[in-house]
């Protein structure tokens, strides 16, 4: 087996209940091999589980080593985006899952590890893009075209919960780091919980690099958080059409609704 693996970032209770409760039994499930990585504040919480390894979370250790000079604007910057960005630069796999924890494999993950491997491109994601790989003018609040036309390259759109990533990308967060410092010279916007979502920065690297997104089907199905109940009733057919299934919406199902999805 290629040297291949996981890599979540897990950034207070919450969260570690939700990789321990949804994700990790997921990919276990199906998957006992392949080694997961957990970024954490909690580390002891990992201790039990075979075959997870954990990064200790220190923000401001972290901040200092990736070399970047804004100040997160918020919670989310601290503890989702910059754990993101650098989760390119922290996994030691040659070939990454980088995951939120908020999701659940329906199938074998060796579709996919099969699937992307085989698309020989540095990162695979799902999203949407034009022919010449610009996203649709109405993403990132109607304001991407503001960004394309400000770095004078495509950018297409993207989803935020699952690439993959190989070796090869260790320079995404040092071509982040300008966009990060002023996101506002490159018409980049900070309106996600008041602060600059961390997809952008990744699509711009996949737009700068000529790296397209792949359609969401067969590969991920977004499930409505705000409509659980009647998700819930489709499983049987969201199961037969898809591989990974991401919880999205203005709500947080429970964990036990969100568990129906591993039976």
């Amino acid at each position: 087996m290629k040297n291949q693996g996981y890599f979540i970032a897990a950034i207070n209770e919450k969260y570690c209940e939700l990789s321990k409760s949804v994700l990790i039994p997921s990919i276990r499930k199906f998957d006992r091999e392949r080694e997961i990585t957990v970024l954490t504040d909690l580390p002891s919480q990992y201790n039990n589980i075979p075959n997870v390894k954990t990064i200790e979370y220190n923000h401001d250790l972290l901040f200092k080593e990736l070399g970047l000079s804004r100040k997160p604007l918020d919670n989310y910057e601290r503890y989702g985006a910059i754990p993101r960005l650098s989760s390119f630069v922290l996994s030691e796999y040659d070939e990454t899952f980088i995951m939120d924890v908020d999701m659940v494999f329906l199938k074998d993950p060796a579709i996919l590890w099969e699937d992307f491997s085989k698309m020989k491109k540095d990162i695979v994601t799902c999203g949407i893009s034009d022919k010449n790989n610009n996203a649709p003018t109405s993403w990132h609040w109607g304001k991407i075209k503001d960004v394309q036309d400000s770095v004078n390259f495509p950018v297409p759109q993207i989803g935020g919960g699952f690439f993959y990533s190989n070796k090869n990308n260790k320079d995404l967060l040092e071509f982040s780091k300008k966009y990060w410092d002023s996101p506002s010279e490159y018409g980049i916007r900070s309106q996600f919980r008041g602060a600059v979502p961390c997809e952008v920065f990744i699509a711009m690297y996949m737009g700068n690099k000529g790296i397209r997104p792949v359609e969401f089907f067969p590969y991920i199905y977004l499930c409505d958080n705000d409509n659980i109940d009647e998700e819930i009733s489709s499983i049987s057919k969201i199961k037969d059409n898809y591989n990974l299934l991401h919880f999205i919406g203005h709500t947080n199902p429970s964990i036990e609704k969100m568990r129906k999805f591993l039976d």
